[in-house]
């Protein structure tokens, strides 16, 4: 099997919308991407005065989008389109219960000279009472951050 490693400039950007307001958050990193045989791995490390360094671990799969936080956010979230999944958002303050079911999946893989791009769209319970509804979308490619 063989594995391409590479470099790559990531900007993340999240709208979660509550239906009264939306809340937008971006990111924008250096990392790394990997390629092993049909799985797509993104990873980087997001600072804030917040929450510290979290590692961000984006695995992409022919059939679901799993992404992994570590550092003083902990999160384990599974995309599987049109299915519910639950994960345990882990924050200093306490922990949150999240279910989540998945709108829809769309990624285009990184070729030569296109970037790669991932949109998820997918609601979100939390705690069994606030559901909101939110877009991902991850944009990476080889060139540097600007």
């Amino acid at each position: 099997m063989s594995v391409k490693k590479e470099r790559v400039a990531i900007h993340l950007q999240t709208m979660i919308d509550d239906g009264a307001e939306k809340e937008y958050h971006s990111i924008e990193e250096m990392g790394t991407f990997l390629r092993r045989g049909e799985i797509d791995v993104l990873t980087f490390y997001e600072r804030t005065k917040e929450e510290g360094e979290v590692r961000h671990l984006i695995s992409i799969y022919p059939d679901k989008v799993n992404i992994n936080r570590t550092g003083e956010v902990r999160i384990n979230q599974q995309f599987l389109l049109r299915q519910k999944t639950e994960s345990k958002l882990q924050l200093p303050q306490g922990n949150i219960h999240m279910e989540i079911v998945t709108k829809k999946i769309d990624y285009q893989p990184m070729e030569r000279h296109k970037k790669g791009i991932l949109i998820i769209n997918y609601e979100a319970t939390l705690n069994g009472q606030m559901k909101r509804n939110h877009t991902l979308e991850l944009t990476y490619n080889k060139e540097e951050m600007k």
